[in-house]
C-alpha cells in the first residue's frame, strides 16, 4: 500500500502475517460469492462468465499477450463473479479491498504455467456457476485464492 506523507510517498510492507489474514478474508468472502453466484446468477451473468472465458482462451492462445492483460482480465472476471452472487453489499466490501488482492506485482510472481492453471480455474469455477452447483463454486473459488496466498508465503519465506 503507498500512502502519501508530509515528506513524500510511504510504501507499506505487509508481514507475512498480515498477507495471510487478509487472504483468509478473501477466501471466505470469494467463496460466499461463488456459492451465491452458482445460486442466483442471471442467464446475462452466465452470459458475461461465458464471455470472460473465451476472452481467456484467446489470451492464452497469444504469445504476446502481457502480464498486466491477464491481471486486468483475471479483476474482471473476478468482479463479474461477484456481481454474479447478487449482493451488492458483498460486492462492496470485497472491491473496497481489493487493493490487496492480484495485482501486478503478484502476476510478476507467476510462471507462465500458472497463470494457464489460473485461467485454467476461472473456467472451472465458471463451469461450477453455470452448472448450478454451489458447494462446488465454493470450494473452487477458494482453492483458486489459496493458490495465490501459497505463492506470496513460498515467494516471502
Amino acid at each position: 500500500m503507498i500512502t502519501k506523507s508530509r515528506h513524500g510517498w510511504l510504501v507499506r510492507e505487509f508481514t507475512v502475517d498480515e498477507i495471510r489474514e487478509i487472504y483468509e478474508v478473501r477466501t471466505a468472502l470469494e467463496g460466499y460469492a461463488a456459492r451465491l453466484a452458482a445460486q442466483r446468477a442471471t442467464d446475462e451473468d452466465i452470459r458475461r462468465l461465458a464471455d470472460f472465458i473465451s476472452e481467456q482462451h484467446a489470451l492464452m492462445a497469444d504469445a504476446s499477450a502481457t502480464r498486466s492483460a491477464v491481471v486486468e482480465l483475471n479483476e474482471r472476471f473476478h468482479n463479474a463473479v461477484i456481481a454474479a452472487a447478487g449482493n451488492q453489499r458483498l460486492y462492496r466490501f470485497i472491491n473496497a479491498n481489493r487493493m490487496y488482492y492480484f495485482n501486478y506485482r503478484l502476476a510478476s510472481l507467476y510462471t507462465d504455467e500458472q497463470v494457464i492453471k489460473s485461467l485454467e480455474e476461472h473456467e472451472q469455477l465458471y463451469q461450477a456457476i453455470r452448472n448450478r452447483e454451489p458447494d462446488k463454486a465454493d470450494e473452487l473459488a477458494r482453492a483458486h485464492i489459496n493458490v495465490a496466498l501459497e505463492l506470496i508465503e513460498k515467494h516471502l519465506a
